[in-house]
């Protein structure tokens, strides 16, 4: 069973909300400290990145005239331009083609979170925060980095919305 008061410290803002910041201060650490955040996260690869690196490398001895690092760019991202509107005129800008690398749309990536130690809260904390994650990077308004992200211990999704439901319920009244 959960301890709802756990779920409720880290949700409540009409209650006393130091605890809060108190966990997010423990997790991410605070400007200043002298000895690092105890969670570490490392850099996000694509999915299967081991394993593409090697096949990749083997591919490019045997295929040099293919297989290249720019053709490996143009698998995995795309190029954009755009230009800026002058409001008034109805027209573009001049000067204002911009041109962006962005990835190819469906790419999984993964990495790791690493904790000093076993903390719940720590790790609600950083549930709620995926659930939370939307979008990401330039032009997440206009469908750029829109992202999923979800958190797995033991190949088993790591989730704590059946403990806020339970939560949200309203009290039966007797």
């Amino acid at each position: 069973m959960f301890d709802s008061a756990d779920i409720r410290g880290l949700i409540d803002l009409n209650k006393d909300s130091s605890k809060c910041y108190t966990i997010v201060s423990a997790i991410f650490g605070k400007p200043g400290d002298k000895k690092p955040a105890p969670v570490y996260f490392s850099n996000l690869t694509i999915e299967g990145y081991k394993e593409i690196t090697q096949w990749l490398k083997y591919l490019m001895k045997l295929h040099e005239n293919i297989i290249n690092r720019e053709s490996i760019i143009n698998q995995f991202t795309e190029i954009r331009q755009q230009t800026a509107i002058d409001e008034n005129k109805g027209v573009a800008k001049e000067h204002s083609l911009r041109t962006i690398r962005v990835l190819k749309k469906g790419l999984t990536f993964e990495g790791t979170i690493d904790m000093e130690e076993e903390n719940r809260e720590w790790l609600m904390l950083l549930f709620f925060a995926c659930k939370n994650l939307r979008y990401i990077g330039t032009k997440r308004n206009r469908g750029f980095g829109k992202v999923r992200c979800e958190l797995y211990e033991n190949q088993k999704e790591i989730n704590f919305l059946n403990e806020l439901e339970e939560l949200c319920k309203p009290l039966d009244t007797v």
